[in-house]
């Protein structure tokens, strides 16, 4: 089940409470519709397929924050490695390198996590 983004609608019942009604909201021309059912395959305004999905612009940030987070790690471990005078074996770098991961922040850490996942798929 898709989730539908950003698009609350207040409506009043009889009595005149208010009432939130969850709706859909296009990422490409913005559109904002209540539901009619089923998960809808197209916005109903500009017929867009991919009206439930950020454009690729809006991840490429994502990946350069990743990039950034992956290079802090390796240029810490090369300093770690050439610090030991490359006598280092296999394990010892795999240790030093879970410690490194182990010190980044939650955020990077989930950002790490996520698009690991990612390349799995």
């Amino acid at each position: 089940m898709r989730e539908h983004f950003g698009c609350f609608f207040q409506m009043a019942n009889a009595k005149g409470s208010k009432v939130l009604i969850v709706g859909n909201k296009c990422y490409r021309c913005g559109h904002e519709w209540l539901p009619t059912g089923d998960t809808p395959r197209v916005c109903p305004r500009c017929k867009s397929p991919y009206w439930d999905r950020p454009r690729k612009s809006e991840t490429d940030s994502e990946d350069n924050e990743f990039e950034d987070v992956v290079g802090k790690v390796f240029e810490r471990l090369e300093k770690v490695i050439k610090n030991h005078k490359d006598d280092m074996s296999e394990e010892d770098i795999s240790y030093e390198l879970q410690k490194m991961v182990g010190d980044l922040s939650p955020e990077e850490q989930m950002l790490l996590k996520k698009k690991l996942l990612e390349e799995r798929k």
